[in-house]
């Protein structure tokens, strides 16, 4: 076991305990309905840690931005960014085009394509239908999508990328890809009809894999009665004025305000990465935004406006025992090396994310690219190192 896992495994077992309690039946509030969990943030991020140094704003704003100004014009970087610690912005910019061709600046409010970012969405979603009462992490799969053919499949074991579902792209027919777009529905037919062999059982191993979050959204329409983006839109978009944030496929793009084209390395330049028929599966990518609109959402869920802090608790427990080194919880990712942080990368088509949070400190990186730089992962990390100290803290 490693060395996240130990210091609450008990808890763990015990908030499983509490989960399946219940389970299947149809919970209403206030008809059986308890908070998820009594855990503490400590009870989840064990680490002493120094507190953070009080940053002098006017200093550390323009070493953030310099730092990014020699990524741009190393053509390392494209896009935007934006660094907080609590609710104070420490530094956000924009650098590079929305257009290249065009020459068309980016703004802090430019759109990006969020790809894998669009799981911690899919996460929520299906958190907020849990509080309501209209599902439970442990309900299997079949009680919402009738007739899914694997038995014992839950909705934890998709969110925890557990269920040994093959990857959608080796059974899904795209043979008109050029020319047709697949939909999450479509996925969900497929698996229906063609039933493709489970990796492993469910729960006996982990593998990251696209599919799960898109059957999640499938479920998500089914159990919240309304289309998942429209559920999106209702409970957690407007609600928190995230009015720059939305689902939009490839071809639909060019019609929105502020939008960005991703672009991949060409030799020492950058050609249109374009699209194809998967850019109209979404629950696992296909959410559109800002760093401004991801910042509120942040906020929202550091001040339990959208999730309780016994949900989020929950979300952010890594779900697999047989991990060492990283882990996946309720769409947050977790590394060893970093306790206390819960994150996100993306890429899709063009486009790199990357969403931060460091639930100790309450310190925020959100940066977006639309630029697709194989090596942008490392790239974030050390961004977030040069912003906060962590190296020379740890």
């Amino acid at each position: 076991m490693n060395r996240w896992l130990k210091p609450f495994a008990g808890l763990i077992l015990c908030s499983a305990l509490s989960l399946t309690e219940g389970c299947g039946d149809w919970l209403q509030p206030g008809q059986g309905w308890r908070d998820p969990s009594v855990l503490s943030v400590e009870d989840v991020f064990v680490r002493p840690l120094p507190k953070a140094p009080v940053l002098n704003f006017e200093q550390h704003s323009p070493r953030i931005d310099s730092f990014f100004r020699e990524l741009q014009q190393d053509k390392k970087f494209n896009g935007t960014v934006l660094y907080a610690e609590g609710d104070k912005v420490i530094h956000e910019g924009a650098y590079g085009y929305a257009d290249m061709e065009l020459r068309d600046s980016l703004q802090v409010n430019s759109v990006f394509q969020l790809a894998s970012v669009t799981k911690i969405f899919t996460a929520t979603a299906i958190l907020l239908l849990w509080e309501d009462g209209r599902l439970h992490p442990d309900d299997d799969v079949s009680r919402y999508l009738p007739d899914f053919p694997y038995p014992g499949l839950t909705i934890r074991h998709l969110l925890n990328h557990r269920s040994g579902l093959a990857d959608y792209s080796s059974v899904v027919d795209y043979e008109n890809c050029e020319t047709t777009l697949i939909r999450p529905l479509d996925v969900l037919d497929y698996f229906m009809k063609k039933k493709p062999p489970l990796q492993f059982s469910p729960a006996t191993g982990y593998d990251y894999n696209n599919a799960n979050y898109v059957l999640l959204s499938v479920v998500v329409t089914y159990a919240a009665c309304m289309p998942y983006e429209q559920f999106l839109k209702e409970r957690v978009f407007a609600p928190l004025g995230m009015k720059d944030t939305y689902f939009v496929t490839h071809t639909e793009r060019v019609l929105q305000p502020r939008h960005t084209i991703g672009y991949r390395p060409a030799g020492r330049k950058f050609e249109i990465a374009g699209g194809d028929c998967f850019d109209g599966i979404i629950g696992d990518k296909g959410l559109h935004s800002t760093v401004q609109d991801l910042f509120r959402f942040d906020r929202a869920l550091n001040q339990q406006e959208l999730l309780s802090s016994g949900t989020q608790r929950v979300s952010f427990l890594p779900g697999s025992f047989d991990q060492s080194g990283a882990n996946y919880g309720f769409g947050w990712r977790m590394r060893d090396d970093y306790p206390g942080i819960v994150y996100h990368f993306g890429w899709w088509r063009g486009y790199r994310s990357c969403f931060i949070r460091d639930i100790f400190e309450d310190r925020t990186l959100i940066i977006l690219s639309n630029i697709d730089q194989p090596d942008l992962p490392e790239t974030f990390w050390s961004v977030y190192n040069f912003a906060t100290g962590w190296k020379e803290n740890n």
